[in-house]
């Protein structure tokens, strides 16, 4: 299971548990519970990307290069590629992006951050 898997698994037990607990300090027990095992699978996700990115198997460390150039070529064609034929009148046909953007989020780590900065708000 992916970090995405395990996110939405966590996220799951976590409103079923919200129907448990009923007080305002099992709310927050819980919900502190709740982010530490977040920043826990971000932790173990981290070290199994370190891992794989130190492998000298092109398959296994050349994946993440690989999407990111994906994503990359994507975004310059949409943001750059696009706009600019444009100018000239010719029309490029526009791609969906919002699986990109979630691929890339996810590659970057960025819901790491807002967990950590959920946890230093708390």
């Amino acid at each position: 299971m992916g970090m995405f898997g395990a996110t939405e698994l966590v996220r799951e037990i976590g409103n079923s548990v919200d129907k448990i607990f009923t007080s305002d300090d099992e709310r927050l027990s819980k919900e502190i519970a709740k982010d530490r095992l977040y920043v826990l699978l971000a932790e173990k996700q981290i070290s199994l990307n370190e891992n794989d990115g130190k492998n000298s198997n092109i398959f296994i460390s050349g994946w993440r290069p690989a999407i990111g150039w994906i994503c990359a070529i994507a975004f310059l064609y949409q943001y750059l590629l696009v706009p600019i034929m444009a100018s000239f009148g010719t029309e490029l046909s526009l791609i969906n992006l919002e699986e990109l953007h979630t691929l890339l989020f996810g590659m970057l780590g960025f819901g790491v951050f807002r967990t950590v900065e959920k946890m230093k708000h708390k």
